[in-house]
């Protein structure tokens, strides 16, 4: 359900790709449409949420909560929850938020389609109240993936940039360096300018940082892959049998209030 995503980069506009998510979500439930439509509904709430619109994120996100306790489709929970839990952080509504980080839930044992939204709401939720050796702790799953394609892809999940700023706010300078290249060498060859944006922004603090780089390295075809899984220091931990892991579109990061 990434519609909306390749029609915008077709030129299409946003409101285009949301309507195009739009279209897929039923006015009613009919047999048949209701894991379809809750899948919609957590890639329209991402919409929405890119957008700015974030009462209209929040209203989608609770419309497919209701449903996911009447149906137990656990398909969609992370994704839908993934939303609420960012947006409510976001606003210092500490208490929301991690009620949908809980919600979302989810660990190697699920499909990686799960596993990623629910990393990722751990990870924003720390990152929205500065706690960034949480956001390294809640995305490691992630990081020690064996499969990599569709989980470094450019534009598919939007935890590449928030690894690398959480590795430099932490200190882990050379961890950051090595994870940094190959993913903004991977985002160059597929010019997707929006990815290279969000590393640029750890880039710079990784530059701006004591004993951090000064100038980003030299493009080498020896440097290993994003999909390689050989980032230094880090040990491989299982990884889910499912290949269903899906693309989604990298909304852009909004300003994180201070928690009060």
């Amino acid at each position: 359900m990434s519609s909306w995503w390749l029609a915008s980069k077709a030129g299409a506009g946003a409101g285009a790709g949301e309507a195009a998510v739009e279209d897929v979500v039923p006015t009613g439930y009919r047999m048949g449409s209701t894991r379809i439509s809750l899948w919609s509904q957590g890639w329209l709430a991402r919409t929405q949420f890119a957008l700015g619109a974030w009462p209209d994120a929040l209203e989608t996100v609770q419309r497919a909560a209701v449903r996911l306790t009447e149906v137990h489709i656990e398909l969609s929970r992370p994704l839908v929850h993934w939303t609420g839990a960012q947006i409510h952080a976001l606003r210092g509504d500490w208490d929301a938020a991690q009620h949908h980080v809980g919600e979302a839930l989810a660990d190697l044992h699920h499909y990686e389609v799960m596993l990623i939204p629910s990393c990722l709401a751990r990870a924003q939720v720390a990152e929205a109240g500065g706690d960034y050796e949480r956001v390294v702790e809640a995305l490691s799953p992630v990081v020690h993936l064996q499969e990599r394609q569709s989980i470094d892809e450019p534009g598919f999940w939007p935890w590449p940039d928030v690894y690398a700023n959480a590795l430099v706010m932490t200190g882990r300078l050379d961890q950051a360096e090595a994870f940094l290249a190959p993913h903004e060498e991977l985002a160059t060859r597929r010019s997707h300018r929006s990815a290279m944006a969000r590393l640029g922004l750890a880039r710079g603090r990784l530059t701006a940082a004591p004993g951090g780089t000064s100038t980003p390295p030299a493009r080498s075809s020896s440097r290993p892959s994003p999909t390689s899984n050989t980032y230094p220091s880090r040990t491989t931990a299982p990884a889910s049998t499912s290949p269903m892991a899906r693309p989604c579109g990298a909304p852009e990061n909004a300003a994180r209030p201070t928690p009060s």
